[in-house]
């Protein structure tokens, strides 16, 4: 049987139907709802609509926040970490990848690449161990963007970090405390942000491998919580954006 994910939610069905990267088996719709933006898109794919009544809709849904409408699609496409450059060097731009040292909780993950896609990351490296990975939470949390966002897999982080560098990319780690701001750090170059896991923050391997660590100063250099991961990730996202649309003086 082909491997499958379910992608529930308006959002989610809509940037698979319209990624050249999603294989999109079918589309349910709920019975009596109006969602001719999505049937005419699912049309124009020669993807099959359908429509399920409730109690149906439930169970194909498994989530009751489907907004009524449901795709059945492929397996996510994964890339290779090297691929991600290839996408920046297609852009012409200076590479802005986003890294991610044992994010488990899905709701993070999906709102850590939804900002990645909105300002502009050129792709995500997950690990393939001890990690989320994108199923239909992710996909929903992350309002679609993880079909139009390139994610990439590796085997070990150090050394994917270790092969960036080679390329010409500096690090850039995320920490709670000990590090600069990120205003004090230059974001203009080819860089990797790697953002640590909900609790342990970064590993210390993977934090020796960074060349600079960002740290986020709270208001009034009170003690305060720390931001969460997906918090602190756009932040980081923002000022790198920020940075590179500021003329760089010599």
């Amino acid at each position: 049987m082909p491997a499958r994910r379910i992608l529930s939610g308006r959002h989610a069905v809509r940037e698979a139907l319209t990624s050249s990267r999603t294989e999109v088996h079918a589309i349910y719709i709920l019975s009596g709802e109006s969602l001719a933006d999505l049937v005419e898109l699912a049309r124009r794919r020669g993807v099959a609509v359908a429509e399920r009544d409730r109690a149906q809709f439930v169970v194909l849904a498994e989530t009751d926040r489907h907004q009524g409408v449901v795709a059945v699609v492929g397996d996510y496409d994964y890339a290779e970490p090297e691929a991600l450059l290839d996408c920046a060097r297609a852009a012409q731009e200076k590479a802005l990848l986003v890294a991610l040292d044992g994010i488990q909780d899905p709701q993070n993950l999906g709102a850590i690449v939804r900002s990645a896609s909105f300002f502009g990351a050129h792709g995500v490296v997950l690990p393939r161990d001890r990690a989320a990975h994108v199923t239909g939470a992710v996909v929903r949390a992350s309002a679609g963007a993880t079909e139009r966002t390139r994610i990439a897999l590796c085997t070990n982080l150090v050394r994917t970090i270790e092969s960036y560098k080679r390329e010409g990319l500096w690090i850039i780690g995320a920490a709670l405390s000990g590090g600069r701001a990120p205003t004090e750090i230059d974001l203009r170059d080819p860089i990797v942000l790697v953002i640590g896991s909900e609790g342990k923050g970064l590993r210390p391997l993977v934090l020796r491998a960074c060349d600079h660590v960002a740290t986020l100063p709270p208001s009034g250099g009170e003690a305060v919580a720390a931001l969460n991961a997906s918090a602190a990730a756009a932040v980081l996202l923002y000022e790198a954006r920020r940075q590179r649309g500021t003329p760089r003086s010599r």
